[in-house]
């Protein structure tokens, strides 16, 4: 027992060491490339503990646990995620300012990357729709990421983004004023050992908790739904929170958050069906019973509540409470997931409506055409 404790916390320490280091390589980077490409790289690696859990559940063909963990780690990102950010971000900027933190607004960058979480909800309602996830969904989802990645490639850097910034880590300081050659070097290192880093502990560190969750009575579903996924997106919670301590670096963890969640509806969600029918020898559709798509269309009206709130491009503390809210009532009552998914639509219903009279263009999308003319 003392053994794997320790084993535990050594693994833990190193997933913190290589989010560090994800962490300033994206913060280096997005200085001279569009922000929302740096963050959905950051996502991409920091998301490899995520994809090592779902191909292997994927490929024993236990579509329960897998849609258990897909819902469970989609849901954790922003309902947990999205919360603790702001209240971290709240404290450091009481400490700052002496006053209290009310609203968070999103820039133009962060605007077009929230905007496509648009498409990647909307197809996975018509997979809720029909009860089923063929390969050909999954090679659409697919398509749908690498559209998210050409258009925000192409978003233009402000400017002003490459000047010194006196809240930068030193690491990153002298990253971004190095000589170019050097600087491409120290940021793809950072990236490539970061990203081999998490990828060599992912594995031990799950099950090395999976161990201990078992000698604490925690059913495999449970594991496999909370347990499993807080751990594995453990790189990009730690980078998410250090960012929400920093001035003006709150909406950095957000979308940070925000990239993860479209790179799992997207391109992690896209690969299950080609991994299922792989580990079956022949195309093979997933079809998912009344629990599994209760837990997708709760998970796609807790996106779309988020979304709605962020119509006017800012994020309030009452709407943050409102997310938590929703989603600690789901995590401790899960047997509610019938009620919890008509309070989800009622809220979002209620949110959009009365943002739409305030404001019936909704700013999040003037400020996503921004991006292009900054």
């Amino acid at each position: 027992m003392d053994s794997i404790v320790i084993s535990t916390c050594i693994n833990a320490l190193l997933v913190i060491f290589a989010a560090v280091l994800l962490g300033w390589a994206a913060e280096a980077a997005e200085k001279f490339i569009a922000p929302g490409l740096a963050l959905a790289l950051l996502a991409l690696l920091q998301t490899l503990p995520e994809y090592t859990i779902e191909a292997v559940i994927a490929w024993s063909r236990n579509t329960h646990l897998m849609i258990a963990n897909l819902t469970g780690s989609l849901r954790l990102l922003l309902g947990f995620g999205w919360p603790m950010i702001f209240i971290i971000a709240a404290i450091a900027h009481g400490l700052r300012k002496k006053k209290l933190l009310r609203k968070i607004e999103l820039d133009p960058h962060q605007c077009l990357e929230t905007i496509f979480l648009i498409p990647a909800i909307a197809y996975f309602t018509f997979i809720w729709l029909k009860g089923t996830m063929s390969p050909i969904d999954g090679v659409i989802l697919i398509a749908m990421f690498m559209v998210f990645i050409l258009v925000i490639s192409k978003a233009k850097i402000g400017e002003g983004e490459i000047l010194e910034d006196e809240d930068m880590p030193v690491v990153v300081r002298k990253i971004v004023h190095a000589p170019k050659n050097k600087r491409i070097g120290a940021i793809a290192g950072l990236f490539v050992v970061g990203g081999v880093l998490i990828f060599i502990i992912a594995h031990p560190f799950v099950e090395s908790l999976k161990t201990l969750a078992v000698t604490f009575g925690i059913s495999e579903f449970l594991f496999i739904q909370w347990v499993a996924p807080f751990v594995s997106e453990f790189p990009e919670k730690t980078t998410a929170f250090i960012w929400a301590s920093k001035k003006n670096k709150a909406t950095t963890g957000m979308m940070n958050m925000v990239s993860s969640n479209l790179n799992q509806w997207m391109l992690l969600a896209g690969s299950l069906p080609l991994i299922f029918s792989v580990s079956a020898g022949q195309y093979s559709t997933i079809v998912f019973d009344g629990h599994q798509q209760q837990e997708i269309l709760l998970t796609i009206l807790q996106t779309a509540m988020v979304l709605a709130c962020m119509w006017d491009a800012r994020i309030t503390w009452w709407e943050v409470g409102l997310i938590f809210a929703l989603w600690i009532i789901g995590f401790f009552v899960p047997s509610e997931r019938g009620h919890l998914i008509y309070l989800n639509l009622a809220a979002c219903s209620i949110i959009i409506i009365v943002s739409f009279i305030v404001q019936p263009r909704p700013e999040i999308w003037r400020r996503a055409l921004k991006a292009f003319s900054v």
